[in-house]
Formats: C-alpha cells, sequence, structure tokens
C-alpha cells in the first residue's frame, strides 16, 4: 500500500496568504477557499 505524503505551503503561498489573513477583511474560510489550501494552515 502506497503512503500518501503531505501537501505543505510553500514560503511565497504563505507570503501572498499572511498579509490578507492579518488584514482581516476577509474570512479564514474565504481565504482557504480563493488559495485553495484548508483553513487550519491560515
Amino acid at each position: 500500500m502506497m503512503k500518501k505524503t503531505r501537501w505543505k505551503l510553500d514560503g511565497a503561498l504563505k507570503a501572498q496568504i499572511a498579509p490578507e489573513a492579518i488584514r482581516g477583511g476577509v474570512t479564514v474560510t474565504d481565504l482557504a477557499q480563493r488559495y485553495e489550501v484548508h483553513p487550519n494552515p491560515i
């Protein structure tokens, strides 16, 4: 049985998401959908 590898956010994507998350104009759920990531890493 093959093991799935975890997908990790790279630094460039984190650099895009972080300022928007800090500003607070958009919900975490909206950001997660926009960048196609799970809300937990945000």
